[in-house]
């Protein structure tokens, strides 16, 4: 438990832009969003819609952080997808941001819910809210990332989103040569997975990505590809923020965040354009 609530704290500064590598321990999230099964139709648009984006700043929270309610958001429904009811962005029983609140408008939920984050948040710390709130430190180490990418991405797109949660929910599984999931992955299968989860198929190898892929700008869940040159292409990871990279990096290591170092990389990779 306590490595756990250190990574997710770890994890969550990321949003302050401290960058270091991660070690968490292995845990599996449940439903429709880790496990990838909602339609590609629903991850049209952007993660955090601009109704929500408006209801997270009314909350005016200084301990919570608008990116981070944006990935509680859409951890907790998808920002309204994962539910029964249809678009434009429905609740769900449970509240918009998972934290029981389920009465009003929209708009009003989602103010209520953030008061109610921002309220555990001040009795001890940001980490421990999300941990407390979602039931889960491992859920917590997963918006943390989500929400970094936010931070410097603000209009996200879903799938890009989606993508990078997949990618996240998988922090602490072991690194395995040719490991495709779902209790271990080697850099490229990771990958795939991830993305797959957001409806895009993507090659196998990390070489053969590099070669399917238009050159990126630097977009939360690009791809970087690191090698000795364009046709020996190596390893890959996922863009998380600027100098921050989720990946599986080697025999003996497990899916983590590590340092993304630029000046070395052979390029880096959009996936589905720049908007995912």
């Amino acid at each position: 438990m306590r490595l756990a609530r250190t990574s997710a704290i770890l994890a969550l500064s990321l949003v302050a832009g401290l960058v270091g590598p991660v070690a968490i321990t292995a845990a599996a999230l449940s439903g429709a969003l880790s496990e990838g099964s909602a339609p590609l139709g629903a991850l049209l648009g952007a993660a955090v819609p601009l109704e929500w984006q408006d209801a997270e700043a009314s909350s005016a929270c200084p301990q919570v952080p608008t990116s981070v309610l944006g990935a509680l958001g859409f951890v907790a429904s998808g920002s309204g997808r994962w539910i029964t009811q249809p678009p434009p962005w429905g609740s769900r029983a449970e509240g918009p941001l998972g934290l029981g609140v389920a009465t009003g408008s929209l708009s009003h939920q989602i103010r209520q819910g953030a008061l109610g984050l921002c309220w555990l948040a001040a009795q001890s710390s940001l980490a421990a809210a999300l941990a407390l709130a979602t039931g889960s430190d491992h859920e917590a180490i997963v918006i943390g990332v989500l929400a970094s990418a936010l931070s410097e991405a603000p209009l996200l797109s879903a799938s890009r989103a989606q993508a990078l949660t997949f990618a996240a929910s998988a922090m602490g599984l072991p690194y395995r040569w040719g490991g495709n999931g779902p209790d271990a992955y080697d850099c490229s299968g990771l990958m795939v997975a991830a993305w797959r989860s957001a409806g895009v198929a993507l090659p196998r190898t990390a070489q053969a990505q590099y070669e399917a892929l238009t050159v990126g700008g630097g977009v939360p869940g690009d791809l970087v590809f690191y090698g000795a040159r364009t046709r020996e292409v190596t390893h890959v990871g996922m863009w998380v923020r600027n100098g921050v990279l989720l990946d599986a990096p080697f025999t003996g290591a497990v899916v983590r965040l590590d340092p993304m170092d630029l000046r070395t990389a052979v390029s880096v990779g959009a996936v589905g354009g720049a908007d995912g």
